[in-house]
């Protein structure tokens, strides 16, 4: 019960590669290839590579490749069922139910099926329930039109617990399929865990809704304030943010995100102008937020509370920033506001003019913890160090940090070289190794043998000449021998795929050598010259170790008895082979 190698053929040859990568990077033509910043990877100048007329990327950088399913699966963390499925839909492909390999597939489509039926009642109901009027009148009292409500397709859900339950029963949904649902009680499984709450439908980067936040309408200091999903298979809350997918159209244009801490914040930010803005659902800024971030924007505005709680968090996402390269700065609120609270109190003009000033993120926290302790004393001088010394050393920039070591060091009146002496002591104790993911992968040099069965790989034809003339055991690199055999097993299949190819090569070395090879295009023209001569070196090669072989045996003749019938047969070979030897080493 798999998907058939002729539908995946078919959603392959049918998926342009340039339309998906397009999603996550922009891509700029150079000769018949495409050239971006890599997805994978925080980089400034473009190395990654992809190749439209064989549906394959690759990256110089960070020797990540494939094919386009490979890419999907990558970028999306899906499995390859899913990531085939992915294209399909992109295309326009219908695959048949049965041919599903897992159940989980249908457990995510039936959860998607869910979670957007849900809140697509929930929005019914706040636009059209008179239950749902205390929700309109809070949003009309924050300045959130109508406009913006249905951009983020907010919803209400109605103050009986049991509502939920009743209304997916009525749908014939099952009890263990809602159970697991991730929307009613773990302890009273017919009790939702969102009752009389505003609904903020959270959205997976295709646009389905795959959770929920809720902020309830009680003014009852022991009710939360916000309830948000738990995680199920759709939904990592690390890796999402709040207002992304409302927000794609807007990054694309500009390159810029604003990052605030609510979703009311989103909501207010976004009908003031501020249409790529957005928020951490329900826990700091993580780096799968950042990872996910880099895809689309290069730079973007911090816009956190002003009180300890926002100036901590906003401390952490600066961090992280600086890791993945993002560029920041940071929008200052006064004090006991959020952007929501400002539209209301003294209108959008007044929160478009707070937003076009902001200030440098190093500044900001420099400013805080001066704050925090007192500098005129020793002590409160080192304190002060200690606090900013994380943020200065995730810096990637040289210049940055030495930029920021020195107004450090006026700023409390220390010599610049006890501050970088004390960094280089700091990193030297505590640095730890960041996006272990994304070490590069140590490739062996490359050999004559491994580039001859790469310009086969990428030139079928010329297989059956090569298998004409030598076998795997004339190779001595045992990375030709794994391509070699992997080539031998496509073409017995009839697998005409690069990727299938690539899916049979367990060694990475292997498959980033090829799509290294693809991305340069070095071996698109002369393959067939570059071929034959390899062949006849290989022959060479070869031929050159018998006759040394036949020379030793002859060296040790009167010492080991051979007849001479054996030393007459040895002689001629030898001839043989020393003149096929110079004509070959005549041709090259």
């Amino acid at each position: 019960m798999r998907i058939p190698d002729s539908i995946i053929e078919e959603v392959s040859e049918k998926t342009d590669i340039l339309s998906i990568v397009g999603e996550y990077t922009v891509l700029k033509k150079k000769g018949d290839r495409y050239w971006a910043c890599c997805p994978f990877h925080n980089e400034k100048t473009p190395s990654f590579s992809v190749s439209p007329d064989r549906n394959m990327y690759y990256c110089f950088g960070c020797h990540k490749g494939g094919g386009l399913f490979q890419f999907i699966m990558e970028i999306e963390k899906l499995s390859f069922p899913e990531a085939v499925r992915f294209a399909a839909e992109k295309t326009g492909i219908e695959i048949p139910e049965d041919t599903e390999d897992s159940e989980n597939r249908f457990q995510r489509n039936a959860l998607k099926e869910l979670y957007n039926r849900v809140a697509g009642s929930l929005h019914y109901i706040l636009m059209n329930s008179d239950r749902a009027s205390r929700a309109r009148q809070y949003l009309a009292d924050r300045g959130i039109h109508e406009e913006t409500i249905l951009r983020f397709q907010l919803g209400y859900a109605p103050a009986d617990p049991r509502w939920m339950y009743d209304f997916l029963k009525s749908r014939s949904y099952s009890d263990p399929f809602l159970e697991e649902s991730g929307l009613f009680s773990r302890k009273y499984k017919t009790r939702t865990l969102f009752t009389d709450r505003l609904m903020f439908p959270i959205f997976s980067n295709q646009g389905d809704v795959v959770a929920f936040s809720g902020r309830t309408m009680r003014n009852d200091s022991n009710t939360p304030k916000y309830i948000n999903s738990p995680e199920t298979t759709l939904y990592r809350k690390s890796d999402l943010l709040y207002g992304l997918w409302q927000s794609r159209e807007g990054l694309r244009k500009t390159g810029v995100f604003y990052l605030c801490e609510g979703n009311v914040d989103v909501l207010a930010l976004n009908q003031t102008g501020f249409t790529t803005a957005m928020a951490p659902l329900g826990t700091a800024f993580t780096e799968g937020q950042a990872k996910l971030l880099k895809r689309y924007a290069p730079r973007g505005y911090i816009i956190f509370d002003s009180d300890n709680a926002g100036i901590k968090a906003t401390y952490k996402a600066a961090q992280i920033a600086e890791q993945y390269e993002i560029q920041l700065q940071v929008i200052k609120l006064p004090e006991k506001t959020d952007p929501a609270e400002i539209i209301e109190k003294d209108g959008p003009e007044t929160l478009k003019n707070i937003v076009k000033s902001p200030i440098n993120v190093f500044d900001y926290l420099l400013d805080y913890t001066m704050a925090c302790h007192n500098t005129t004393t020793p002590e409160g001088k080192e304190q002060a160090v200690k606090d900013l010394f994380p943020y200065i050393e995730s810096i990637e920039s040289e210049i940055k940090r030495d930029l920021c070591l020195g107004t450090l060091a006026e700023t409390l009146g220390i010599n610049n070289k006890a501050l970088l002496y004390e960094l280089n002591r700091q990193q030297t104790k505590t640095r730890k190794t960041v996006r272990k993911s994304e070490e590069t992968i140590q490739i062996q040099k490359m050999t004559d043998e491994l580039l001859l069965m790469i310009a086969v790989a990428l030139h079928r034809e010329f297989l059956p000449h090569v298998d004409n003339r030598i076998g795997e055991f004339d190779f001595q690199d045992r990375r030709a021998v794994i391509l070699y055999n992997a080539l031998k097993k496509c073409n017995d299949n009839k697998e005409s795929s690069t990727e299938i190819l690539l899916s049979r090569i367990e060694d990475e070395s292997v498959t980033s050598r090829i799509l290294e090879k693809i991305s340069t295009g070095e071996l698109d023209e002369n393959a067939e010259d570059l071929i034959n001569k390899t062949l006849d070196l290989i022959r060479r090669r070869h031929l050159e170790a018998r006759s040394l072989e036949i020379s030793r045996i002859l060296d040790r003749a009167g010492k080991e008895n051979i007849s001479w019938d054996m030393i007459n047969e040895l002689i001629v070979e030898k001839k043989t082979l020393d003149s096929e030897i110079a004509e070959l080493k005549v041709r090259e």
